[in-house]
């Protein structure tokens, strides 16, 4: 039994020691949390930079700046779309204008929560279909793809399939950074990044946890 415990503690290292490490956040983190955050092991970080008010959040150009000052290797945003405001357009192109002069990689859409959506399949998948085809025009090759998960997709565009071509943000808590777990929907056949535990807590900061 020690030596089965022995074994399986050794793959969950191997497991955790091969994916890397990052986290996203939705508030104003100082340089000095970022750096605990980076000694503890995660090394790219993504952060809300539009509300579901439909509006920008005024937090995030200080906190991306913050963990690139604090060594983050890689640092992208994410938004939250307000379907209930209507114009996904306008707001993609007031994220866009708003992030002109932060320093990020990739901006990521965040697709879950369906109350905050349009009621039906059909609005909801017209909105969907405003906010990506906005996405890849505005921010071209900085658009990252979509967050979501099997049933946050589902409860609000139904079985649609039209984006499986984008990469996924795979939304999925079971504590584990690998893909193992990952069964397509929807079009997408794997991941291109997963949070694996949310409403976390390291540093004395609430974070969810992501790797790749």
């Amino acid at each position: 039994m020690r030596f089965a415990a022995a074994l399986f503690a050794l793959a969950a290292c191997f497991a955790v020691s091969s994916a890397t490490l990052g986290l996203d956040i939705s508030s104003l983190f100082a340089v000095e949390t970022w750096e605990c955050l980076r000694n503890d092991g995660y090394s790219f970080a993504i952060v809300r930079c539009f509300c579901s008010t439909g509006n920008p959040d005024v937090n995030c150009p200080q906190s991306v700046s913050n963990a690139w000052e604090a060594g983050f290797d890689n640092v992208d945003i994410y938004m939250f779309p307000c379907p209930q405001c209507g114009n996904a357009e306008a707001q993609v192109q007031s994220l866009y204008n708003y992030a002109s002069n932060i320093k990020y990689g990739l901006m990521w859409l965040d697709i879950e929560q369906a109350d905050y959506w349009l009621g039906d399949e059909d609005s909801n998948r017209a909105f969907m279909d405003d906010l990506v085809s906005s996405s890849q025009s505005i921010f071209g090759s900085q658009f990252g793809g979509i967050y979501t998960n099997e049933n946050g997709w589902t409860s609000i565009v139904g079985d649609y399939d039209a984006y499986g071509n984008l990469p996924l943000w795979w939304a999925y808590w079971d504590d584990d950074p690998s893909f193992d777990n990952f069964s397509p929907f929807c079009g997408w056949t794997q991941p291109a990044m997963k949070q694996y535990h949310g409403d976390g807590v390291d540093c004395g900061v609430d974070i969810d946890m992501d790797s790749y």
